[in-house]
């Protein structure tokens, strides 16, 4: 891939690239999924090196033999709930046209591996053209617009890494939910024994341990709804 020569695509918009879904192509049917995400989105890290994915006007395939001359550049993938996003860059006055709807579309163009059933998966995005007449509809559908220059791959790369951080707190949370709960139903646990255990005269007393007049208690007060203290006081008396 030839790189990029450097231009001035200061204009950020979020797009939609492909929803998921199968659609027709020229070689056959092509499956646009989760993977085909996953898999572009990977590829972009060596790509952005380079420059980003070249954007231009019309179809790429519109220039079999003609310079094919960039208006922009893709620097961002990443997967929405219902398909593809991209992150463009574009230069002024070609953003300002998007934004104006009078160039509605994207088409895409990319490399895609064969699957078992003969369909296809696309896995690495090679470059985009402006159309007003795509290929799969809603591809080139505007997500977010920051026409004044502020650098959106920036603030969806922080944004995935806020989610992550998110889901591993949650994840401790959880965790430590489920510790104190244990821990809580101990300590209630042993409270009222070790408190009964401190009076080693009733336990010599008694016809049964300290323990299991506790037990006692805990039972009859669940089943009439009268206060521990005053169950316990009952069963002191009748037992001992």
């Amino acid at each position: 891939m030839r790189i990029m020569k450097k231009a001035k695509f200061d204009k950020e918009l979020v797009q939609v690239l492909c929803p998921y879904g199968e659609w027709k192509h020229s070689r056959g049917m092509q499956v646009v999924d989760f993977e085909s995400a996953r898999r572009m989105k990977r590829s972009m890290l060596i790509l952005r090196a380079l420059g980003g994915i070249p954007i231009y006007i019309g179809h790429p395939d519109d220039y079999p033999d003609g310079e094919k001359v960039p208006v922009g550049k893709i620097v961002g993938i990443f997967s929405t709930h219902d398909g593809i996003a991209v992150v463009a860059r574009y230069s002024d006055s070609v953003c300002g046209r998007i934004l104006k709807k009078e160039i509605s579309a994207m088409s895409p163009r990319w490399q895609m591996e064969k699957l078992p059933d003969g369909k296809y998966r696309p896995v690495r995005l090679l470059s985009v053209g402006l159309t007003n007449n795509p290929n799969i509809p809603l591809s080139g559908t505007i997500i977010s617009a920051v026409p004044d220059g502020k650098n959106i791959s920036k603030l969806v790369g922080c944004a995935a890494g806020t989610l992550e951080r998110i889901k591993k707190t949650e994840s401790f949370a959880k965790g430590c939910a489920k510790k104190m709960e244990t821990l809580a139903c101990c300590v209630e646990r042993g409270a009222v024994g070790i408190r009964a255990a401190g009076k080693p005269v009733f336990a010599r007393k008694s016809k049964k341990t300290a323990m299991e007049i506790c037990e006692l208690a805990r039972e009859r007060s669940m089943r009439t709804g009268e206060p521990y203290t005053k169950c316990f006081a009952v069963l002191k008396r009748t037992i001992s």
